[in-house]
C-alpha cells in the first residue's frame, strides 16, 4: 500500500490569498497617482531611470502604513499586557482594536502621503493648482492604503497572523526574476565572485535550517504559537528605526555620512532588542495558555532568540559586505520561510491509496 499526497483546503487558501495580494499589487501599480504631471514625470525618469518616482501609483505606500500600525499595536500589547488580555476577553474587543488599527493606518497613510507629495512637489511633478492637486494625491494614497487594509484582512492562514507578511513578500516575489537577472549580471561582470556567492548561499541555507528547527519545536509544544518567531525581529527593527531617527534628528545630517557605521549600529541595536521583544511574547504565550514555563520551553525560547540574532547578523553581514549589490532582509527571510512551512504543514495530508 503506497502513500499518496493529496492537497487539502489550507494550501488552496494559501495560494489563493497570495494570488489575491499579487493581483491587487500588480493591478494597483498601473493606476497613476492623481495630480501627477505625466510629462514632467517622463522627463524626470529619462534623467534618473532608477528613481522611485517611476512607481508612483495609488499603492505607492503599499502596506507601509498598515504594517506600522500593526507594529505599534503589537508593541503596545507587549508593554501593557492588560491590553492583550482585554482583546482576548471578548470578540467585540478584538473588533474595537481592529477599528483602532484601521484609523491609525489611515492617519499614518495621510502623514506619509503628505511627505511623499511634498517631495514630488519640490521636484515639479505635481500639476495644476498645487493645493488641490496635493490633496488629490494624498487622498489617492489613502485610497490605495484602504485597499491594502481590505486585502490584508482577508488573508487567512491556519497558524499565526501571517496575512500582513504575505503582503510584505508580494513585492519581493514580483521582482524576483529581475533581481535574479541583476545578480547573474553582477557575477558575470565580476562584481560578485563565486566564493562570495557560495558564502551567501551557505548563510541563507543555515538561516533556513535554523528557522525550520525552531518552527518545528514551537509547533510541537503545548503553546503552539509562532508569534515569538515572527514578530521580535520585526519589532526590533522598527524600534531601531525610531531610535536612529531620533539620533539623526538631534545630531543632524552628519550622522548619515558614514553609511557602514550606521548599518553596524542599527544591527547592534536590533540584536540587543530582539531578546526583549521575544521575552514579551514568551511571557504572553505562557500566561494565555495557562501552562507553566517548563525547562523544555525555556530551551526552545533560547533557541528562538539565538536563531533570530544569528539570522539578523548574517543578513547584515551580507548587506555590509556586498552593498549595494545584494541587500537581504532578515525579517522578510524569516517570514517567507515560515509561510512556506505553514503551507507545507497544513497544505498536504497523507492518505492511503
Amino acid at each position: 500500500m503506497r502513500q499518496a499526497t493529496t492537497f487539502s483546503m489550507p494550501i488552496i487558501a494559501v495560494v489563493g490569498t497570495f494570488l489575491l495580494a499579487t493581483m491587487v499589487y500588480l493591478g494597483g501599480s498601473y493606476v497613476m497617482l492623481p495630480g501627477i504631471d505625466e510629462d514632467a514625470l517622463a522627463s524626470h525618469l529619462a534623467a534618473i531611470p532608477s528613481s522611485p518616482a517611476g512607481q508612483l501609483s495609488i499603492i505607492f505606500l503599499w502596506v507601509s502604513p498598515l504594517f506600522g500600525a500593526l507594529c505599534l499595536a503589537e508593541i503596545a500589547k507587549l508593554i501593557c499586557p492588560p491590553l492583550a488580555r482585554w482583546q482576548l476577553a471578548h470578540q467585540d474587543n478584538d473588533y474595537k482594536l481592529l477599528i483602532g488599527i484601521r484609523i491609525l493606518t489611515l492617519c499614518l497613510a495621510a502623514f506619509q502621503g503628505y511627505g511623499v507629495v511634498t517631495a514630488l512637489s519640490s521636484i515639479g511633478l505635481i500639476s495644476g493648482p498645487e493645493p488641490l492637486m496635493r490633496l488629490l494625491a494624498i487622498v489617492g494614497l489613502m485610497g490605495g492604503t484602504a485597499l491594502t487594509i481590505w486585502v490584508a484582512e482577508r488573508l487567512r492562514l491556519p497558524e499565526g497572523n501571517l496575512g500582513i507578511f504575505i503582503m510584505l513578500i508580494v513585492p519581493v516575489v514580483t521582482r524576483l526574476a529581475a533581481d535574479a537577472s541583476g545578480y547573474i549580471g553582477a557575477i558575470r561582470q565580476g562584481r560578485i565572485s563565486m566564493e562570495e556567492c557560495l558564502v551567501v548561499i551557505v548563510i541563507v541555507a543555515v538561516a533556513i535550517a535554523m528557522i525550520r528547527a525552531v518552527y518545528a519545536e514551537l509547533s510541537a509544544g503545548p503553546w503552539k504559537s509562532i508569534d515569538i518567531l515572527i514578530w521580535p525581529p520585526v519589532l526590533a527593527e522598527v524600534a531601531t528605526g525610531y531610535l536612529l531617527s531620533a539620533v539623526i534628528l538631534f545630531s543632524g545630517a552628519e550622522a548619515l555620512a558614514d553609511v557602514a557605521r550606521m548599518r553596524i549600529c542599527a544591527t547592534a541595536i536590533t540584536c540587543a532588542l530582539i531578546p526583549l521583544f521575544a521575552y514579551g511574547y514568551f511571557r504572553r504565550s505562557t500566561s494565555q495558555s495557562g501552562n507553566a514555563a517548563t525547562s523544555a520551553y525555556l530551551k526552545t525560547f533560547l533557541k528562538v532568540i539565538v536563531a533570530e540574532v544569528v539570522i539578523v547578523l548574517g543578513c547584515a553581514l551580507i548587506g555590509i559586505w556586498l552593498q549595494p549589490i545584494l541587500l537581504l532582509n532578515a525579517q522578510i527571510l524569516i517570514a517567507g520561510v515560515v509561510i512556506v512551512l505553514v503551507a507545507m504543514r497544513y497544505g498536504t495530508t497523507q492518505g492511503e491509496s
